[in-house]
């Protein structure tokens, strides 16, 4: 604005944020333009009037949409983007239409910039997402090659696998791709841009989602973690420990690709088993990844799959990979259960996070003893979600609850019913 007739500023109401409810928006700008001010606007830098303008964003997010269109994963977060910038266009036309005098108004002249800064917002957050999406597409699609790769039996090298946890480990430690980001994009293009069953999909959600976190951790916590515990600081500080750990978040679940519930003759094998047996068989395979594939279901206080072993008798890194399975079975489920919301209310993906429900969840247990305090720690200190030292200490209690009921994990192949800790362990002992 480069001339106005009165010195005297008009009133400044609060304006919306962008993703704020579009009634929100009508509320504000309906009050500006009721709202008469005596100052009046001469002429503009601007050298587009409000309609030129809005075709610009009108032909972006017509290109948008055609990408959008294309990748399924972007459909639920692009689209509440789009529908939004539409509505508040749409807003603007209808309470302050082309040629009309309100225009004039300082008031309503600022309220309409306002107006067109959130549009342009909203479609840098469309193009980002979808920028995003390529990049966090490459590795789940390596990865998935690979998982197929395993379980078909072919030949496989630790090599094939080692390049996928190290982009992924750069993602993380640069921040290429923020961790809300890279957790929603794994679990929408998993879930949803491949023709996968929903475990599977899951499974392969989850381990790039696991990997993602471990070297936020390790890079987060490697020289700067201060614990009595020698046996940890020697592993936090081992000549690249987050290789094998990484390795191991990457195929964790990969056993899931053999399960065959329609075959009674198949035997009936806890996942972790079956992808600690195709861990081995692959070239150069260290002992220590088997072993982590084999216990990241296993619970601290005993409760867990398939062995029952609790804290005492786990290495570190095995409770830690525990932790880390547990909150992306949690995040992932709460996603889930958010999608179906957002169906029934779009706004709601405008605001769509499950960290924190997830991490909430992930504290309760391990206030229950269910999981240790320092991977507990180690990984809600990575997400910024609670203070450490409000995480209180569990002890080590072995069949310390003897009916404590365990919940189905998204990969577990078992009957729908709840399982029993103590009767399970009994039945694996024989």
């Amino acid at each position: 604005m480069s001339q106005i007739d009165s010195l005297e500023s008009p009133q400044v109401l609060e304006s919306p944020q962008v993703t704020d409810d579009i009634d929100r928006w009508e509320i504000y700008f309906r009050e500006v333009v009721e709202s008469k001010s005596v100052c009046k606007v001469r002429s503009s830098h601007l050298q587009q009037t409000a309609r030129e303008r809005e075709q610009f964003y009108l032909r972006q997010l017509q290109e948008n949409a055609q990408l959008i269109f294309r990748k399924k994963a972007l459909s639920q977060r692009c689209n509440a983007f789009q529908k939004q910038a539409l509505e508040l266009i749409k807003l603007r036309r209808r309470l302050a239409p082309d040629g009309s005098a309100v225009h004039q108004e300082a008031g309503v002249f600022l309220a309409i910039v306002k107006i067109h800064q959130a549009v342009q917002s909203l479609i840098g957050l469309t193009d980002r997402l979808i920028k995003l999406h390529g990049r966090v597409e490459t590795p789940l699609s390596e990865l998935h090659r690979v998982i197929q790769q395993i379980r078909r039996g072919k030949p496989t090298d630790i090599n094939d696998i080692f390049p996928i946890s190290q982009t992924i480990r750069n993602d993380s430690l640069d921040a290429t791709v923020n961790c809300d980001d890279w957790l929603h994009l794994s679990f929408e293009i998993a879930s949803y841009d491949w023709a996968l069953p929903e475990v599977k999909s899951l499974a392969i959600a989850n381990a790039a989602q696991s990997c993602y976190l471990a070297a936020g951790i390790l890079g987060k916590q490697n020289g700067s973690w201060a614990n009595p515990d020698v046996s940890i600081q020697r592993w936090l500080h081992f000549e690249r420990p987050s290789g094998p750990f990484l390795v191991a978040c990457l195929v964790k679940d990969v056993g899931t690709w053999l399960h065959k519930k329609k075959k009674p003759s198949f035997p009936r094998i806890h996942h972790a088993e079956l992808s600690a047996g195709l861990a081995a068989g692959i070239t150069g395979m260290p002992a220590g990844v088997v072993r982590l594939v084999r216990e990241h279901h296993e619970c601290f206080d005993g409760s867990g799959l398939p062995a029952g072993i609790n804290g005492t008798e786990q290495h570190f890194e095995s409770r830690l990979i525990a932790v880390i399975t547990r909150w992306c079975e949690l995040y992932n489920q709460e996603t889930a259960l958010r999608k179906q919301i957002a169906l029934e209310q779009p706004a709601e993906s405008l605001h769509f996070c499950a960290i924190d429900h997830a991490s909430q969840h992930l504290l309760r247990e391990t206030g229950r003893n269910r999981w240790e305090k320092l991977g507990t720690n180690l990984l809600l200190d990575f997400l910024g979600v609670m203070p450490m030292e409000k995480i209180a200490q569990p002890q080590f209690q072995r069949d310390s609850k003897p009916n404590w009921r365990i919940p189905r994990p998204h990969f577990l192949d078992a009957p729908r019913t709840t399982v029993f800790a103590p009767s399970l362990r009994k039945s694996l002992r024989k």
